[in-house]
């Protein structure tokens, strides 16, 4: 049903009824369909990091969101949070983050940047190595057919820097 907002249907049979003039079979066939809401599905796609200094870091965390929908679905009001190796380190809003059209994939581009005054010398011996376990959560209100649904949606996993 990728790529479907409407799941078609149909059904056929008889009702049998014993009358005192012998078997009466009624035949019905009905034939339709009906909405398919579904959630897209969100990944941590990867992490970049564009600059890193004594100071900070200016990092990109790209999520990768899949529609299984026909219909396009807009993505607003995103409120996010990220923990990088155990520690909460940047949360942002984004008013409109754009669209993913029906049956499709899209990534997401997220800035990110980091004081390491607020984070801490951990944090930065963590984006030094080749990966770091990154856990973002966010919601967002989803334009779909059906209307504007609100979704829920974290994630964690070890994600390789990329320079």
């Amino acid at each position: 049903v990728r790529g479907k907002d409407d799941i078609d249907f149909s059904l056929e049979g008889s009702f049998g009824f014993d009358t005192p003039l012998g078997p009466l079979n009624l035949p019905f066939a009905e034939a339709g369909d009906f909405p398919a809401p579904r959630r897209p599905t969100l990944e941590l796609d990867r992490l970049v990091l564009d600059s890193l200094t004594f100071t900070g870091a200016d990092l990109t965390l790209d999520i990768l969101v899949d529609n299984d929908h026909g219909a396009n679905l807009h993505f607003l009001d995103l409120e996010w949070n990220l923990d990088l190796a155990g520690l909460s380190v940047a949360a942002a809003s984004v008013a409109d983050l754009g669209q993913v059209e029906g049956a499709s994939q899209r990534v997401f581009s997220v800035p990110v940047s980091l004081d390491f005054l607020e984070t801490g010398v951990a944090l930065y011996q963590a984006l030094t190595k080749r990966s770091i376990d990154a856990s973002f959560s966010a919601s967002v209100q989803v334009d779909t057919p059906f209307g504007m649904l609100p979704l829920d949606w974290s994630r964690s996993r070890s994600l390789n820097l990329v320079r």
